[in-house]
């Protein structure tokens, strides 16, 4: 067996292959169809990514195509005879069947040049340039099309080998049922019964078919999608080995074994790469808001009264996040202390926690780290205390090889802030984001090993380390992202969305007009005009509160959308005054101590002051946020059905579209030092008179 019978067997079978005629008019038909569905992506909806993520039945097709296409290749090479020539030729039927692949690896090259093409022709400067999001593009197509025809296609040859007569197409029915993007439908009751995501293992295409494209995060390009490719084809080549070996086609000798060898490593190898530890990206926020409605909120944390001087933080984003946080503490208090409690997130597992290079004992319980300390930690004593640990699950934010969203309200960090990372709130029992900022003037030192563009609130010293003071937190980006300037402002917003930011000069006057009502209206005068503004998709479709997607530090403010939204040139005309209802959070309550019964409080004054804001700026507001927050969030009673109607009285009169009123700075006041509905109700009572 050497390269030119190789060679030679594979332009033979596509010889006969091209005589068919069916095989042909089959990959000609099925690429139309891709070339088709691209071009209507492109003129009827214009959803560059979608037309990737959101077409699985192209990959569908596709993988019935190629099965079809491997069983018919063994056959009609059968049906010529073939199989009785080979036996003549030493290793004649090996050569053959290597030929074949060779034949259908042609065609999937070929397929894969033309799908990309036509890709980059319908959608290249329209307005994406961007070469990484093309390369990564590529890249797509390469690993969930050409790589999972190309499966299909031996699997077809390998059931056409061994199979015979027309029983071979239930089966091949029957697997293609097994490897589609919706397998789920076929697989749900095995998974239940095996306790095991089996459509998970089996699905060779897209991994969330009914997920919308991450515009921050990109593609679900993660290594564990190849491994897994790569174990397929490994079990494939083994059971072609055997079936050689059984046929007696193929002897055990030192080069077969050898093979053989390398294959089995590749398989083991594939097998340990899936089972790590690792973040992918797929819709998990369901089984998160399971976790917080049944967190225990009665674990024991001692009070105290910890003042973090200094936070230096290694960062290494691998197939999963791992992070070696050194913290320098003094106790701030009136008492001596024998444990220390922090808040991490508990997807995050702590591996060791070191004082002055000595391991210490620590327990870890839900988002609660509590440190044993071997001596007392005296009144105004400072201690370093080095964190290492790893993990990281949910895709609300993440940190792996391809993207990093850790902003500065999210317990990423070693936090001060005993409540949980989370908590589920209101009438409608929504996830809530509770700040984690560290809020007291901080020294940060940031290294992170990455090889893309970081974006933080940190001043960049020299290559991948940052430092600074921050009386925010801090703040970590990455991914598929571009910037614009204008004037003293930096855009950051996903590759994908450049077709929004055609209308900046739009957005730019509204975040200055915010910033403006904001700071003036509600005396924030420490409050400065962003020099960063990033416009993400920071909320999951399973988001059901309003204000959770926005943040700010001292020098940016993330503005945050659904997942599964698509801005286009439009959207700053259309839905702008959306936003408002993010950003006001981020500025009034978001950093406010945590009080989950002062939650639906705040919440109403944020919803009635941005639609007086958006009156204000005059936008059309036709959200309706006010009355949904009012009908499905509060939790009703007779105080609060009081304050309705004397919010409803105040709401028609024409003070309340004057979004300078003394009215809403004072009832701003009452959020603030978290007074209650008696307050708010005696306070309208007042202005109603």
């Amino acid at each position: 067996m050497n390269l030119i019978k190789i060679i030679q067997s594979a332009i033979f079978s596509w010889k006969l292959v091209l005589k068919t005629w069916l095989i042909p008019i089959l990959f000609i038909l099925i690429n139309c169809y891709f070339v088709y569905t691209f071009y209507l992506y492109r003129y009827e909806t214009f959803s560059p990514p979608s037309a990737l993520t959101t077409s699985s039945q192209l990959v569908m097709s596709g993988m019935l195509a190629y099965l079809l296409l491997g069983m018919w290749i063994v056959r009609i090479e059968e049906s010529s005879s073939m199989s009785e020539l080979t036996t003549l030729i030493h290793h004649g039927y090996v050569t053959l069947i290597i030929g074949k692949c060779l034949v259908g690896v042609i065609y999937i090259i070929i397929g894969q040049i033309i799908i990309f093409t036509a890709y980059l022709v319908l959608f290249y400067g329209q307005p994406i340039f961007d070469y990484f999001y093309f390369l990564s593009v590529f890249k797509y197509i390469g690993l969930f099309w050409s790589g999972s025809f190309f499966i299909a296609f031996m699997i077809g040859m390998l059931l056409g080998s061994i199979i015979r007569g027309k029983i071979i197409y239930p089966i091949i029915l029957l697997v293609y049922c097994l490897l589609i993007p919706i397998n789920y439908v076929f697989l749900q009751s095995f998974n239940r019964f095996f306790h095991i995501s089996l459509d998970k293992w089996f699905n060779l295409g897209e991994p969330n078919p009914h997920s919308a494209y991450h515009a921050l995060y990109g593609f679900s390009l993660e290594p564990v999608h190849f491994w897994k490719k790569l174990l397929m084809v490994a079990v494939i080549v083994l059971v072609f080995m055997m079936l050689f070996i059984k046929k007696k086609v193929l002897y055990l000798n030192k080069k077969v074994i050898l093979i053989g060898t390398i294959i089995l490593v590749l398989f083991i190898s594939s097998i340990i790469e899936i089972s790590k530890d690792k973040q992918l990206l797929f819709e998990d926020s369901i089984s998160l808001i399971d976790y917080y409605r049944k967190y225990d909120k009665n674990m024991l944390n001692e009070e105290q009264n910890i003042k973090i001087e200094n936070v230096d933080i290694l960062l290494t984003p691998k197939q999963n996040l791992e992070l070696e946080v050194d913290v320098k503490i003094q106790n701030a208090g009136k008492k001596d202390l024998s444990k220390l409690f922090f808040t991490l997130f508990h997807e995050f597992e702590v591996n060791q926690i070191e004082i002055e290079g000595k391991n210490i004992d620590f327990l870890q319980a839900g988002d609660t780290v509590e440190v044993l300390l071997n001596e007392k930690l005296k009144v105004g004593q400072r201690i370093s205390l080095t964190f290492n640990y790893e993990g990281l699950q949910t895709n609300l934010y993440f940190g792996n090889q391809q993207a990093i969203y850790l902003p500065n309200h999210f317990a990423w960090i070693p936090s001060t802030n005993l409540a949980p990372a989370f908590d589920i709130v209101s009438n409608q029992k929504g996830l809530h984001r509770i700040s984690h900022k560290y809020m007291e003037e901080t020294k940060y030192q940031l290294e992170i090993n990455y090889n893309k563009k970081i974006y933080t609130n940190l001043k960049n010293q020299t290559k991948n380390k940052w430092s600074g003071s921050s009386s925010s937190g801090i703040t970590v980006i990455s991914g598929m992202l571009n910037e614009k300037r204008d004037d003293n402002k930096t855009y950051i917003y996903p590759i994908s969305w450049e077709e929004s930011m055609q209308e900046l000069k739009r957005f730019d006057t509204y975040v200055n007009t915010v910033y403006k009502q904001v700071t003036t209206l509600l005396s924030m005068d420490n409050i400065e005009k962003p020099k960063y503004v990033y416009f993400l998709p920071t909320l999951n479709i399973s988001d059901t509160l309003i204000g959770e997607s926005a943040s700010i530090d001292d020098q940016s403010i993330i503005i945050g959308t659904p997942v599964y939204a698509e801005p286009d040139r439009n959207y700053f005309k259309d839905f702008i005054d959306d936003l408002t209802y993010e950003i006001i959070p981020a500025f009034t309550t978001k950093d406010l101590p945590y009080d989950k019964s002062q939650y639906e409080f705040n919440s109403l004054f944020n919803c009635v002051y941005s639609q007086t804001l958006n009156k204000q700026m005059g936008l059309n507001d036709d959200t309706g946020f006010v009355n949904h927050f009012i009908n499905y969030n509060l939790t009703k009673n007779e105080k609060v059905d009081s304050v309705l109607d004397g919010l409803r009285n105040w709401l028609k009169t024409d003070e309340a579209t004057d979004s300078q009123h003394t009215f809403y700075k004072e009832w701003y006041k009452l959020v603030r030092e978290g007074k209650s509905w008696d307050d708010l109700n005696n306070l309208l009572n007042t202005y109603n008179r």
